[in-house]
């Protein structure tokens, strides 16, 4: 569990993250995280999620965000809604985030699929830290958020994960090259496969100590490529 540090910082922060939110004028937004430290693999935030603002009478008009997040009981993946603290209860390597607004366009889109069944129909329980972009194996949690905004952006509700795939392809999506290094690509082959498998990397980048996958810096660079309105 969090230490009383660790709860004032992640309390203090969702407070001005959700200040910051109420003067953007967003109705969504995304919001990253930085769990474990991967900076010097070039990754700013590990984890993004979607922010709602809920505009009932009974929330208050309080934000909330939907995400994967992989189980430690189960060691699978699912959906979760989480207010802003909670979101950022889990332990965290600083207490920092990053908020991008989408254009209105694109905000009114991601409600729509949002409120769907879209999020859940493109879920896969079976994780990988770092799935490969294009793999419908299995998933990490900034995978499923870069299919969630194609399906937003393409206009294709209802389309399967092999589609929006292609749709990504094709709009020239370019996830982020991880330079792992030999020790660190050795190391995987030590630990659950459940966590981290390299069966769907490519060989080219393997010869090279790299991996291929989604981050949360190649999920807003396309954001912003697609949606110039984006901040």
């Amino acid at each position: 569990p969090p230490s009383p540090i660790q709860m004032a910082a992640a309390f203090d922060l969702a407070l001005a993250t959700t200040q910051a939110l109420n003067a953007s004028g967003a109705q969504v937004a995304l919001v990253a995280r930085q769990g474990m430290n991967l900076s010097q693999y070039g990754v700013d935030f590990t984890h993004i999620g979607f922010a709602q603002k809920i505009d009932d009478k009974a929330s208050g008009g309080q934000w909330q965000i939907t995400h994967l997040l992989m189980a430690c009981d189960t060691r699978r993946a699912g959906l979760y809604v989480d207010g802003l603290a909670n979101f950022l209860l889990e332990p965290l390597s600083r207490y920092q985030v990053q908020l991008v607004i989408p254009g209105k366009v694109t905000q009114k889109a991601l409600a729509t699929v949002l409120r769907s069944t879209m999020p859940h129909a493109l879920l896969e329980a079976r994780y990988n830290l770092v799935a490969h972009p294009y793999s419908t194996r299995e998933q990490n949690c900034t995978q499923w958020a870069l299919e969630v905004l194609a399906a937003a952006l393409s206009g294709r509700a209802g389309a399967q994960r092999t589609s929006l795939q292609s749709w990504l392809q094709t709009q020239h999506y370019q996830p982020q090259v991880i330079n792992a290094g030999r020790l660190h690509l050795w190391a995987v082959d030590w630990l659950p496969d459940d966590l981290i498998n390299l069966d769907e990397q490519e060989p080219q980048y393997l010869a090279q100590h790299q991996v291929v996958t989604t981050t949360a810096n190649s999920v807003v660079r396309f954001l912003q490529q697609q949606d110039p309105q984006t901040t």
